[in-house]
């Protein structure tokens, strides 16, 4: 028995343990100063992303690339990190050199990103064009304007196909097809550039976040419940970089041309800011330190493969192939909503709207992961998710009106933060020290690499063929199966032991 003062002194314990990750340090008593590099390394590091990967297609097309070459080069990315993360996670683990390999990828990615704002000529920047365009005119008769000067021009031979709505002539489509001068550049040179850069950059940057991940679960433990707290400035970062700069942007740095029509502008800033941003990551990375790096931490190696054997099994099976589908669900999303919306008569409005309804539920679901993971568990979490998953694609599905959309844009909260939070608590409660980082680029492969790229290539293929409404109906119907297959795994991981055990009673009946 213990005394009521021994009694008191354990429950003072347990109601601080839950808080006990983020409570100490003298001058940040809210805070725990070992997760204060955390912190600022997703603050900065997806404050970089946000501030160049949202305009990096747009900067392709200005370049005068073809729409398949600027989805070779936005699309490699994926398959990249599939292949290359879990190698390097392996290599990691294998010689214990975590931090040397998450600064040389970060350094390589803020150099090669940046550097591609450096390869093409000047005169691929802002060029002008004379402009003619064929409209129907008010008498059913075609007519060609051609315009200069200062106060209005046109880039490319823009063809309208007009047709009739109540009467009233409206051009619902065009096709555009860029005029063939001397001026007119090569682009086969410049996509290999690139494509060389961007692959380069993939292979030796890949393993960046996986590897701040493994860190921040290692300072983490035993309060892994509060990685989604951590996790939460990235999004913050994220929304506040992709908005500032686009603004500055859009606002100041027009390309210097009388001619130039306005959506043509210069994308350096994006670069110079991504640069600068991921600088202050890599110079906020050189304060982790991974559990092997500590001199009171002994990493016990029995080998990296047969800790990996250990965890093969049906139920770690299961959760790669979830993790897979979530990222094709994410990544289609991302994707294609704004295209669906926008067939259904969605506004740039209600997009802006959506963004920053998805950044407020993902930092708030961040905010309050801990709490309902360790209440739910990682395992109730994830069946929530792919409920989720599967409740959002059928209501976008059968979507008539797009404003409707703006109360399941809460969701995201759901089925993109709390659904990671809970993977990367699954795979800290599968993984050892010494293959902590192996388990967490397979992760990130199957999400992030193999589940974004399937989602982007496979999504769009769908939707060429049976429309976007359909393609959201395929995809509520497998997150529909996920759900399912969980569920069953889990309950028969709970039903085993129990089988087993009456399977000895009944042989010792018999004996």
């Amino acid at each position: 028995m213990l005394s009521s003062g021994e009694n008191t002194e354990l429950n003072g314990e347990k109601e601080r343990s839950p808080r006990s990750a983020e409570s100490e340090g003298n001058c940040c008593p809210s805070v725990k100063r070992k997760l204060i590099p955390a912190k600022l390394f997703y603050f900065f590091y997806f404050s970089s992303l946000g501030s160049l990967l949202p305009y990096l297609a747009l900067y392709f097309k200005q370049l005068k690339l073809t729409p398949t070459q600027v989805g070779i080069l936005m699309g490699l990315k994926p398959f990249v990190e599939f292949i290359c993360t879990p190698l390097w996670g392996a290599v990691v683990d294998r010689f214990k050199m975590g931090k040397l390999v998450l600064l040389m990828s970060l350094l390589v990615a803020a150099l090669s990103q940046f550097s591609l704002s450096l390869v093409a000529p000047a005169e691929r920047l802002c060029t002008l064009n004379t402009i003619s365009r064929s409209i129907k005119g008010p008498n059913d008769s075609s007519y060609i304007a051609t315009k200069h000067g200062n106060s209005s021009s046109y880039w490319g031979n823009f063809v309208f196909v007009s047709s009739i709505l109540d009467d009233l002539p409206w051009p619902l489509t065009y096709t555009s097809k860029e005029m063939e001068t001397p001026q007119t550049p090569n682009t086969a040179e410049l996509f290999t550039i690139l494509l060389i850069i961007i692959l380069f950059s993939n292979i030796i940057s890949s393993p960046s976040l996986a590897l701040a991940d493994t860190v921040t679960m290692q300072t983490l433990r035993p309060d892994v419940h509060l990685y989604g707290r951590q996790r939460l400035w990235g999004s913050v970062g994220w929304g506040i970089a992709s908005f500032l700069v686009g603004v500055l942007v859009s606002v100041s740095h027009h390309c210097p041309n009388p001619f130039t029509k306005p959506s043509d502008i210069s994308y350096m800033p994006c670069f110079g800011t991504f640069g600068v941003l991921m600088l202050l990551a890599v110079a906020t990375s050189t304060k982790f330190k991974f559990a092997y790096d500590s001199e009171d931490e002994k990493v016990e190696n029995t080998g990296l493969m047969n800790n990996l054997k250990q965890s093969v099994n049906i139920k770690y099976i299961v959760f790669l192939f979830t993790a897979y589908y979530f990222g094709i669900l994410n990544a289609f999303t991302k994707t294609f909503l704004f295209w669906h919306l926008k067939d259904l008569g969605g506004t740039q409005l209600l997009f802006s709207i959506i963004a920053a309804v998805n950044c407020f539920a993902e930092v708030s679901l961040y905010l309050l992961s801990d709490k309902i993971i360790t209440r739910m568990g990682h395992t109730r979490v994830i069946y929530l998710a792919a409920a989720g998953f599967t409740f959002r694609c059928s209501c976008y599905s059968f979507l008539s009106n797009p404003w409707l959309i703006l109360p399941l844009e809460f969701m995201p909260g759901i089925t993109n933060a709390l659904a990671w939070v809970a993977m990367q608590s699954y795979v800290n409660e599968i993984s050892r020290n010494d293959n902590a980082t192996t388990h967490q680029g397979i992760l990130c492969g199957f999400y992030r690499g193999l589940g974004y790229g399937c989602g982007e290539v496979f999504g769009g293929v769908m939707i060429n063929f049976v429309g976007s409404g359909n393609a959201f109906k395929v995809f509520a119907i497998g997150a529909a199966f996920t759900f399912l297959a969980n569920v069953f795994v889990e309950e028969l991981s709970q039903v085993k032991p129990v089988l087993k055990m009456l399977f000895k009673r009944l042989m010792k009946v018999k004996e």
